[in-house]
Protein backbone atom coordinates (compact mmCIF):
# COMPACT_ATOMS: atom_id res chain seq x y z
CA UNK A 1 0.00 0.00 0.00
CA UNK A 2 1.41 3.49 -0.97
CA UNK A 3 2.08 6.40 1.45
CA UNK A 4 -1.16 7.72 0.99
CA UNK A 5 -3.46 4.66 1.66
CA UNK A 6 -1.42 4.20 4.99
CA UNK A 7 -2.19 7.94 5.93
CA UNK A 8 -5.78 7.56 4.79
CA UNK A 9 -6.60 4.35 6.88
CA UNK A 10 -8.06 5.22 9.53
CA UNK A 11 -8.55 2.46 12.60
CA UNK A 12 -11.65 0.46 12.25
CA UNK A 13 -13.22 0.80 15.69
CA UNK A 14 -14.32 -2.45 16.91
CA UNK A 15 -16.74 -2.90 20.22
CA UNK A 16 -16.45 -6.40 21.73
CA UNK A 17 -18.99 -7.47 23.98
CA UNK A 18 -18.22 -10.43 25.67
CA UNK A 19 -18.42 -11.99 28.92
CA UNK A 20 -16.34 -14.96 28.74
CA UNK A 21 -13.20 -14.22 29.55
CA UNK A 22 -11.59 -16.72 27.53
CA UNK A 23 -13.28 -15.54 24.37
CA UNK A 24 -12.13 -11.90 24.61
CA UNK A 25 -8.59 -13.48 24.89
CA UNK A 26 -9.36 -14.88 21.98
CA UNK A 27 -10.97 -11.78 19.62
CA UNK A 28 -7.73 -10.07 21.16
CA UNK A 29 -5.49 -12.47 19.61
CA UNK A 30 -7.53 -12.06 16.18
CA UNK A 31 -7.98 -8.40 16.51
CA UNK A 32 -4.69 -6.56 17.29
CA UNK A 33 -4.46 -2.72 18.31
CA UNK A 34 -2.93 -0.77 15.74
CA UNK A 35 -3.01 0.79 12.51
CA UNK A 36 -6.15 -1.42 11.20
CA UNK A 37 -7.88 -1.87 14.26
CA UNK A 38 -8.79 0.06 17.54
CA UNK A 39 -10.45 -1.90 20.19
CA UNK A 40 -12.41 -1.74 23.08
CA UNK A 41 -14.15 -4.12 25.04
CA UNK A 42 -16.83 -4.83 27.91
CA UNK A 43 -18.64 -7.44 29.38
CA UNK A 44 -22.61 -6.51 29.90
CA UNK A 45 -25.31 -5.00 27.36
CA UNK A 46 -26.06 -1.88 29.51
CA UNK A 47 -22.00 -1.14 29.50
CA UNK A 48 -21.81 -2.05 25.82
CA UNK A 49 -25.02 0.56 25.34
CA UNK A 50 -23.61 3.11 27.10
CA UNK A 51 -19.71 2.42 25.92
CA UNK A 52 -21.43 2.30 22.34
CA UNK A 53 -22.95 5.99 22.87
CA UNK A 54 -19.74 7.50 23.83
CA UNK A 55 -17.17 5.97 21.44
CA UNK A 56 -19.34 5.15 18.06
CA UNK A 57 -17.73 2.32 16.86
CA UNK A 58 -17.35 1.21 13.20
CA UNK A 59 -18.41 -2.31 14.36
CA UNK A 60 -19.76 -4.21 16.66
CA UNK A 61 -19.24 -7.78 18.10
CA UNK A 62 -22.25 -8.89 20.04
CA UNK A 63 -22.35 -11.73 22.65
CA UNK A 64 -26.46 -13.00 22.61
CA UNK A 65 -26.22 -14.64 26.22
CA UNK A 66 -24.99 -11.82 28.76
CA UNK A 67 -26.15 -11.71 32.31
CA UNK A 68 -28.06 -8.15 32.27
CA UNK A 69 -29.11 -7.70 28.99
CA UNK A 70 -29.25 -9.77 26.05
CA UNK A 71 -27.56 -9.12 22.90
CA UNK A 72 -30.95 -9.34 21.31
CA UNK A 73 -31.78 -6.29 23.62
CA UNK A 74 -28.59 -4.31 22.72
CA UNK A 75 -29.15 -4.85 18.97
CA UNK A 76 -32.78 -3.87 19.29
CA UNK A 77 -31.85 -0.79 21.39
CA UNK A 78 -28.67 0.23 18.92
CA UNK A 79 -31.05 -0.20 15.72
CA UNK A 80 -34.80 1.29 17.10
CA UNK A 81 -33.96 3.61 20.25
CA UNK A 82 -30.82 5.05 19.10
CA UNK A 83 -31.63 5.14 15.85
CA UNK A 84 -28.39 3.75 14.14
CA UNK A 85 -29.03 1.60 11.53
CA UNK A 86 -25.38 2.25 9.90
CA UNK A 87 -23.22 0.56 12.54
CA UNK A 88 -21.93 -2.90 11.57
CA UNK A 89 -23.26 -5.65 14.21
CA UNK A 90 -22.24 -8.84 14.47
CA UNK A 91 -23.49 -11.25 16.27
CA UNK A 92 -21.54 -13.46 18.25
CA UNK A 93 -22.74 -16.71 19.89
CA UNK A 94 -22.87 -20.77 20.07
CA UNK A 95 -26.04 -20.47 19.07
CA UNK A 96 -26.70 -21.31 15.70
CA UNK A 97 -30.53 -22.37 15.23
CA UNK A 98 -32.49 -20.82 12.55
CA UNK A 99 -34.70 -19.09 14.45
CA UNK A 100 -32.13 -17.09 16.51
CA UNK A 101 -30.27 -16.31 13.21
CA UNK A 102 -33.64 -15.25 11.39
CA UNK A 103 -34.50 -13.18 14.52
CA UNK A 104 -30.92 -11.41 14.51
CA UNK A 105 -31.21 -10.65 10.48
CA UNK A 106 -34.77 -8.92 10.97
CA UNK A 107 -33.11 -6.38 13.71
CA UNK A 108 -30.88 -5.43 11.09
CA UNK A 109 -27.15 -7.71 11.66
CA UNK A 110 -24.36 -7.42 9.21
CA UNK A 111 -23.08 -10.88 10.47
CA UNK A 112 -23.14 -14.25 12.06
CA UNK A 113 -20.43 -15.82 14.11
CA UNK A 114 -20.91 -19.10 15.37
CA UNK A 115 -18.71 -19.98 19.01
CA UNK A 116 -16.42 -21.51 18.89
CA UNK A 117 -14.05 -19.62 16.48
CA UNK A 118 -11.33 -19.40 14.69
CA UNK A 119 -9.13 -16.13 16.02
CA UNK A 120 -6.92 -16.41 13.10
CA UNK A 121 -9.85 -15.98 10.66
CA UNK A 122 -10.92 -12.77 12.93
CA UNK A 123 -9.62 -10.18 11.23
CA UNK A 124 -11.22 -10.91 7.53
CA UNK A 125 -14.26 -11.16 9.10
CA UNK A 126 -14.30 -7.95 10.68
CA UNK A 127 -13.02 -5.79 7.18
CA UNK A 128 -15.80 -8.32 5.18
CA UNK A 129 -18.58 -7.52 7.40
CA UNK A 130 -17.06 -3.86 7.96
CA UNK A 131 -17.57 -3.92 3.42
CA UNK A 132 -21.52 -3.78 3.87
CA UNK A 133 -21.38 -0.38 5.87
CA UNK A 134 -18.31 1.46 4.15
CA UNK A 135 -16.35 -0.57 1.19
CA UNK A 136 -13.71 2.11 0.98
CA UNK A 137 -12.06 1.86 4.14
CA UNK A 138 -13.11 -1.93 4.33
CA UNK A 139 -10.92 -2.49 0.99
CA UNK A 140 -7.99 -0.29 2.34
CA UNK A 141 -8.11 -2.25 5.13
CA UNK A 142 -7.78 -5.24 3.53
CA UNK A 143 -5.25 -4.29 1.19
CA UNK A 144 -3.02 -2.89 4.56
CA UNK A 145 -3.70 -6.35 5.89
CA UNK A 146 -2.85 -8.32 3.20
CA UNK A 147 0.79 -6.01 2.51
CA UNK A 148 0.92 -6.97 6.66
CA UNK A 149 0.70 -10.63 5.72
CA UNK A 150 2.78 -10.76 2.52
CA UNK A 151 6.09 -9.70 4.93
Amino acid sequence: MDDFGVLSLKPIKVLIVEDDKKIRRLYYIGIKNGMLFQRRSCTGGREAVELYKEWRPDIVLLDIMMPDMTGYEVLQHIRQFIGDNLTAIVMATSLADVNTISDCLRLGIQGYIVKPFNHRDMADKIIGYFKATDPIRANLASQYLDELRSK
